[in-house]
């Protein structure tokens, strides 16, 4: 990072969410800047594992204050000849607007570089219940202002080239921040393990929300083919479910620790989903040594996942992957080595757009 100062500006952190994790991935990375936001507005879980968008706005907005106040100070430095990146967790962020609005003003280089969590683009995602037009139109603006667009597998970059090819080149494929020592360290779950009231293992757990996006129909389907297997819904807040299976279970707003511990004990790990952009859910049972199937149609199917034994296309295939003994997969080593670099990774994308 040569003459080069770097900014990472993280999304709200959650007990319930994996934006802690990566604040802390961020502010052990060295040389970066971790942009501070409002901490006084109150955790309010809105939908299972999201929070509430009036803290979030409250948080973010900070930010932009602060990054605000930064920019004015560009203006009457001698720093004609430093370059400046921003790496945001989230592509969403008001902030991105506030530097492509001030950076004109300033004798200075401005790279930026954002997460794309989740896109319009994507038929089940959750940003379709925003107002159609508004939606789609923020998503094309703020991704146009944007140097380098951060996706999580070749599957979910390939999926937001397809529906915007003119900014093919600015999304890249950079895996996954995970961290293993704050998944264990900071949630405890070590000691949760075996105080959690699940301790006996008869269930899989199904760490989605209750949605359309996640599979929900494809849960319902094997629990109704499957009635001999338990299964536990860890992201949960929807309590009101009609029809539920009798042997389908909810977990309401569990801590990140609650939910790991949880996670822990299960005999497998199964996911439905049609949309999963970056996959902590499944980096944390693999850590946890947790048996996975999950299907090929999400990002799962990237080539970096050809480690997974058990890959499903189809319902019946699915009943008979949850039939069989589930078996722990190895993950190998470099795999790990890898997600550990991603960081430095996006620095060094974002660093190459100077050129």
């Amino acid at each position: 990072m040569n003459n080069c100062s770097v900014f990472y500006v993280p999304m709200l952190p959650s007990e319930a969410r994996y934006t802690g994790m990566l604040l802390d991935i961020w502010e052990k990375q060295e040389g970066v800047t971790v942009i501070p936001g409002f901490r006084g507005s109150p955790h309010v879980p809105l939908q299972g594992n999201f929070e509430n968008p009036f803290s979030a706005s409250a948080w973010a907005f900070e930010q932009c204050f602060v990054i605000n106040q930064m920019l004015q100070e560009m203006q009457t430095r001698e720093i004609s000849t430093q370059k400046f990146i921003f790496i945001f967790a989230d592509i969403y962020h008001p902030a991105i607007r506030t530097i492509r609005w001030c950076e004109h003003t300033l004798p200075c280089s401005i790279r930026i570089g954002a997460m794309n969590n989740a896109s319009y683009t994507d038929p089940y995602d959750m940003t379709r219940n925003m107002r159609e037009e508004w939606a789609s139109a923020d998503e094309l603006s703020v991704m146009a202002a944007c140097d380098v667009i951060f996706a999580g597998s070749t599957a979910w970059q390939h999926r937001l080239q397809d529906s915007m090819p003119f900014l093919a080149e600015q999304i890249v494929c950079t895996g996954y921040p995970f961290s293993a020592t704050w998944t264990y360290d900071a949630t405890g779950v070590g000691e949760k393990v075996r105080k959690v009231p699940y301790a006996n293992g008869d269930y899989w757990a199904w760490p989605h929300r209750v949605c359309q996006s996640k599979g929900w129909d494809e849960l319902c389907y094997a629990a109704a083919h499957c009635p001999e297997e338990n299964f536990l819904v860890l992201s949960g807040s929807e309590n009101r479910v009609v029809g539920l299976p009798r042997n389908v279970k909810l977990e309401n707003s569990l801590s990140k620790g609650d939910y790991l511990a949880i996670l822990a004990n299960a005999k497998g790990f199964l996911s439905t989903a049609r949309q999963e952009t970056w996959g902590y859910a499944l980096h944390e049972a693999l850590l946890l040594g947790v048996p996975v199937v999950v299907p090929f149609r999400a990002s799962y199917a990237s080539a970096e996942f050809d480690f997974l034994p058990v890959r499903y296309h189809s319902g019946q295939v699915l009943c008979s992957a949850l039939k069989m003994p589930p078996k722990p997969c190895e993950v190998p080593a470099e795999y790990w080595a890898k997600l550990a670099d991603v960081p430095a990774r996006m620095i060094s994308l974002v660093e190459a757009t100077f050129d």
